[in-house]
């Protein structure tokens, strides 16, 4: 296999390949929020209230360069500086620390439970799938895919509409909503991205060799054809990070993950943020999720390689 600079088969050359990709992708992530606030329609100044806007400007840094203002924002992004809200919050201005760490809890709850809901379904399914041959096979692998062409907004709404009924709604049923309006898509697509692996797996020469060899139907299942399945569904889940997290914003729209509307999440947030010109907390928050994607893709990265001998640094050894 031909290995390149950003899969060298050094171990310490490849974690360092992958930190190197992971804090280009985080710069690039803060430029674009930076380029935003600089180069934007959007002017924050004109939804304050009468104040002094030379101290407003002096506050937000507008005044500054670009390359101050992004050389700023990194420097906040790596300190965990979540700087300060100057319409969105309670005050004026309002720190955005406090917002951040309420609502961050339900968005956190929302992704993870899309992510295990899609493992759980994906993979059994697809383990089912692949061992399907002929026209059953290949029909229920493209009725999997029917979950991919249902807006998230629409079932969100949908769901939304069942279990809705006044403040007295349970956090955990909205929770539950937004899991599943958020899932079905990423369910679609692994069951197809698991059945396939499977079939190749089954069109290898080591399973017709493990069953030349006397192993039962069921030891190959399970040896051989369940960790292949579980491998091509951990390939893909640092990618459905970032999915997520825009589903998030889509989901929290249209279901208030907790009852009492002044306790939102981040989806939520982000989107008060835009519509009332917030940019400073546009930022805070597109740094933020942004955080979250490069680490978890990080962690997928080095986790796929320890237990994936095809990827990473022992993938060019014999």
């Amino acid at each position: 296999m031909r290995r390149d600079a950003l899969h060298p088969t050094d171990p310490w050359r490849y974690l360092a390949a992958r930190l190197a990709v992971a804090a280009t992708s985080l710069c690039a992530a803060v430029g674009l929020s930076v380029g935003a606030l600089w180069f934007g329609p959007l002017d924050t100044i004109g939804g304050l209230p009468a104040i002094p806007l030379a101290r407003v400007r002096n506050e937000l840094g507008i005044t500054a360069s670009i390359g101050e203002q992004y050389v700023r924002t990194v420097q906040r992004v790596l300190s965990f500086d979540f700087g300060q809200s100057w319409v969105v919050g309670p005050g004026f201005p309002a720190p955005v620390r406090p917002l951040v760490v309420e609502a961050a809890p339900y968005t956190l709850l929302v992704a993870v439970g899309t992510l295990c809901l899609v493992t759980v379904v994906a993979v059994p399914v697809g383990l089912v799938v692949g061992h399907l041959d002929g026209r059953l096979g290949d029909g229920l692998e493209e009725f999997a895919t029917v979950g991919r062409a249902v807006p998230t907004f629409l079932l969100a709404a949908v769901g939304f509409a069942v279990v809705w009924s006044g403040t007295a709604t349970a956090t955990s049923k909205l929770l539950a909503v937004a899991v599943l309006a958020a899932a079905p898509a990423l369910v679609g697509s692994r069951i197809r991205t698991v059945a396939r692996a499977v079939r190749r797996a089954r069109r290898d020469g080591h399973v017709d060799a493990a069953r030349a060899k006397g192993l039962s139907r069921r030891t190959v299942f399970w040896r051989h054809l369940a960790p292949v399945a579980l491998l091509a569904h951990l390939r893909q889940v640092a990618d459905d990070v970032a999915y997520v997290a825009g589903a998030v914003v889509v989901v929290e729209m249209v279901v208030p993950v907790a009852p009492n509307v002044e306790k939102t999440g981040l989806g939520y947030l982000f989107y008060q943020a835009i519509v009332q010109s917030d940019l400073p907390l546009v930022a805070t928050l597109v740094g933020l999720f942004a955080t979250g994607v490069v680490a978890v893709r990080l962690l997928g990265d080095l986790v796929l390689a320890l237990v994936d001998p095809r990827v990473g640094p022992r993938a060019g050894r014999r």
